[in-house]
């Protein structure tokens, strides 16, 4: 995808999956999607683990229900976490909209973190 396409991109998106073998220094996609209000899944290590816990300090276990690492190569996990979180994305019950304000919130805080122009 063309970096002006991205925002549209990751508009059409529930989950955004980063599945990185090495270290990252700085995943800018992670900041870019949590702060579109997207559930990001990625693997941790490096600059992606350090976003996380910048994230956690802020919001705590809450705001990682929108950010969840699985321990580098582990397939079957990241595959979990990629259905547990496109089932959440879509789950009809009453606790939607208290997803969508958390999501609101945690696109916020990034927003006020990292700058992503």
């Amino acid at each position: 995808v063309h970096p002006d396409e991205m925002p549209g991109a990751l508009l059409c998106a529930d989950v955004v999956v980063i599945p990185s073998l090495t270290d990252e220094t700085f995943c800018r996609a992670v900041v870019e999607a949590l702060a579109m209000g997207k559930v990001v899944v990625a693997y941790e290590g490096g600059g992606i683990s350090e976003i996380r816990d910048v994230i956690q300090n802020e919001g705590g276990e809450a705001f990682l229900s929108r950010f969840r690492l699985v321990t580098r190569g582990d397939i079957d996990a990241l595959s979990e976490e990629i259905r547990r979180s496109v089932q959440l994305a879509h789950d009809p019950a009453p606790h939607r909209q208290h997803l969508q304000d958390l999501a609101l919130k945690v696109s916020d805080f990034v927003k006020r973190t990292w700058s992503i122009q």
